[in-house]
């Protein structure tokens, strides 16, 4: 038996030698993976950078499209009071909402009294009119007919007062003022004449013999006779004072003045008669646009009572609103002004009647979608009510400019092929196209068909090459219809053929 101390001795040699070849086989196990590790990862990385593939082969080319629509009728009119100038429309009763009607049947029951007093007013108005162009017109022809008289009046008038003037300063005056100095003179000489003969008969009386009652009377006689001549010449006196001092120059400022207003006046004639003319012949012109804007405010009354009788132009559904693009607007507002008592707004749409017995549907179409929509497209129509039971419809028409800018970009209406049961105008509906069908179709991925650089127009496509380390080859091709993600080629490739989806990097 060995010894205890040598015995431990030959344990930890064991020890060691067995810790040791652990470690070195953890060190191989490591730098084993290390190696598969980095040899995985360039495979990954190899397979990484290699471009995926398409292989190309023949099936379903197929695109659906998809549109909210709106039935519409064919055939609707709206319905609007738009009166020349009267502006109050109250109502006093309309048709409800959903009604049929008849053409020419009633819609809406307005007031008319006040309107009824207007036109009343207007025609007395007119006739107003008519009487004061009628005055206006004979005030014209009557001043036409005297302008030549009163131009002659008042230069004749003038002409009168000059020759008078004239005459008077010429012949008048002078022959009164000689007048009155002969009067005067006559009444002195009369006075002299009465006195000398008193002193004669006095001296006579004196010297002769006859009675003298006899001589008493003469000599009474004859001073009566002087006295009378006192008294005449002393108003001789006071009328030669009164004809040169007062009389003549008095007639002199009248005659003066005469002329001279007589000469003004005739300035005046030939100034503001001409004016006055042209002042009559405006009020006739005037009076006559009067007449005319009476009898058109008539009119329009007239015409406004007329308007505001609102009945339905063809057979029809009402509907209180209107349809813009198949869609309903302002229903709320229109139910709330026909009630009794609402107002109407002039000139606005307030009822639509529409034809229930023919019916289009209209749908928004988005930008991307126009390429491939053409009249004469066939389509289904669903319902929204009657979703299981679709009808077919046939694409009428598109707008050929935008309706809205950055989304909608267009609008479609379909003829409907079926005639709908259960479905009004205002309804909405599914539209369903196939714009591209073709059942062996040679189509790619879009994204694999690639436009050249250098020429808009041409399209090509990389094809893999055999060898996985060779490089794609680039092969011009035709290119046919298109869906959202793919392409149909129409000519360059063959079934079976593989190309890439991108280019590589």
């Amino acid at each position: 038996m060995l010894p205890f101390r040598t015995l431990f001795a030959w344990l930890a040699l064991l020890t060691l030698i067995a810790g040791s070849g652990l470690r070195a086989q953890e060190a191989d196990k490591k730098e084993s993976g290390e190696k598969k590790a980095d040899k995985t990862e360039k495979t990954e990385k190899k397979d990484a950078a290699a471009p995926a593939t398409h292989e190309v082969s023949r099936g379903l080319l197929k695109q659906e499209i998809e549109l909210d629509g709106t039935f519409e009728a064919l055939e609707s009119e709206e319905i609007v009071v738009r009166p020349d100038v009267w502006q109050v429309l109250s109502v006093v009763e309309a048709v409800p909402h959903g009604r049929r009607v008849e053409a020419g049947e009633m819609l809406v029951k307005l007031d008319m009294k006040k309107i009824e007093i207007a036109i009343a007013e207007a025609d007395a108005a007119l006739r107003l009119a008519q009487l004061a162009a009628q005055q206006a017109k004979e005030d014209l022809r009557l001043a036409k007919a005297s302008y030549p008289l009163e131009m002659e009046k008042a230069e004749r008038a003038a002409q009168i007062a000059k020759e008078d003037l004239d005459r008077f300063n010429e012949i008048e005056r002078p022959t009164s003022e000689k007048s009155a100095e002969f009067s005067l003179r006559m009444s002195a000489q009369s006075l002299e004449y009465q006195m000398e003969e008193l002193k004669q008969l006095e001296q006579m009386y004196k010297a002769d013999e006859i009675t003298e009652e006899t001589e008493e009377i003469i000599l009474k006689r004859t001073r009566n006779d002087v006295e009378r001549a006192k008294f005449s010449f002393e108003q001789a006196e006071l009328r030669h004072e009164q004809m040169l001092k007062i009389d003549l120059p008095r007639q002199q400022e009248t005659n003066d003045r005469g002329a001279q207003l007589a000469q003004i006046e005739w300035e005046r004639a030939r100034v503001t008669m001409p004016i006055a003319m042209h002042q009559k012949e405006i009020a006739a012109v005037k009076a006559e646009q009067d007449l005319a804007k009476a009898a058109d405010a008539l009119r329009q009354l007239q015409s406004d009572r007329q308007a505001m009788n609102v009945t339905s132009p063809i057979r029809g559904v009402v509907y209180y609103g209107r349809a813009t693009a198949g869609k309903w607007s302002g229903g709320a507002e229109a139910r709330a002004a026909l009630q009794n008592g609402g107002k109407l707004p002039a000139g606005s749409v307030f009822m639509t009647i529409a034809n229930p017995d023919a019916l289009l549907v209209r749908t928004a179409v988005d930008e991307k979608h126009l390429g491939r929509l053409q009249a004469g497209m066939a389509a289904r129509v669903a319902p929204t009510a009657q979703s299981d039971s679709p009808l077919s419809a046939t694409l009428a028409s598109m707008s050929a400019i935008p309706v809205a800018i950055g989304g909608v970009d267009a609008t479609a209406t379909f003829k409907l092929g079926d005639k709908p049961q259960g479905v009004v105008a205002g309804m909405t509906c599914k539209v369903k196209l196939t714009p591209v069908f073709k059942k062996d179709a040679l189509a790619v991925p879009s994204s694999a068909v690639f436009e050249d650089d250098f020429d808009a127009g041409k399209r090509y496509v990389l094809v893999a090459a055999k060898d996985k380390d060779g490089e794609p080859q680039r092969r011009d091709v035709k290119i046919g219809q298109r869906t959202d993600d793919k392409t149909e080629i129409v000519d360059g490739l063959e079934a079976g053929e593989k190309i890439l989806t991108k280019k590589p990097d």
